[in-house]
């Protein structure tokens, strides 16, 4: 009887929401923390996140993406995460997502400490236009229109931000312009990478 209940207990517990949550589920959550960790609760301790440029903090190499000058930013930022989510999770692993993740915010702190030229950065973009870059351009076979259009967008979005002064402001703060280029430039990179190394197989 015991073994019976305990054999019952096993089946419920999997068939639970969390035990059906996938690898980058769990990602995608630890996101959402560092999202409301960095969120603009109050001015000092957004300051706590940003990337300084004249003596940024050791940890602002991760803190800066996803710390945000305003709630809608913040909001604006963390919605555009979740369609990104809705329209390519199902399609990546979580090894895949974090490696992409990885690469882009590296790129972009190595662009930041040698080339930026404003006084502090801070904002989650530069993930999403090189996640959103990826994605459309790895998935494209499987996601044709939706794809399109995110890469028309993609490409418009980027020409528009080269082509304006980087001062414009966007929810009270000047856009940075140059770091969402790297940011898809970084997807774009990844994209050829990886296909090249398909092409070798």
């Amino acid at each position: 009887m015991l073994l019976l209940l305990k054999k019952e207990w096993r089946q419920r517990k999997g068939n639970t929401f969390i035990s059906k949550l996938e690898p980058i589920h769990w990602f995608a959550v630890l996101y959402v923390v560092l999202f409301l960790v960095c969120a603009p609760w109050a001015a000092e301790w957004t300051q706590l996140w940003v990337w300084n440029n004249s003596q940024p903090y050791p940890w602002s190499v991760l803190s800066a993406h996803f710390a945000h000058w305003s709630w809608p930013h913040f909001w604006t930022n963390l919605c555009a995460f979740i369609t990104f989510l809705a329209i390519y999770g199902r399609y990546l692993s979580a090894r895949s997502f974090l490696t992409y993740c990885l690469a882009i915010i590296i790129s972009c702190d190595v662009y930041l400490h040698f080339a930026y030229e404003r006084a502090f950065y801070l904002g989650f973009s530069s993930i999403l236009y090189g996640l959103f870059s990826i994605a459309a351009l790895i998935h494209f076979k499987t996601t044709k229109v939706i794809s399109l259009a995110v890469i028309g967008f993609l490409i418009f979005k980027s020409l528009s931000q080269w082509l304006m002064p980087i001062d414009n402001n966007l929810y009270g703060i000047a856009v940075a312009s140059d770091v969402h280029i790297v940011g898809m430039l970084t997807g774009v990179g990844l994209f050829i990478v990886i296909t090249v190394k398909q092409a070798r197989i």
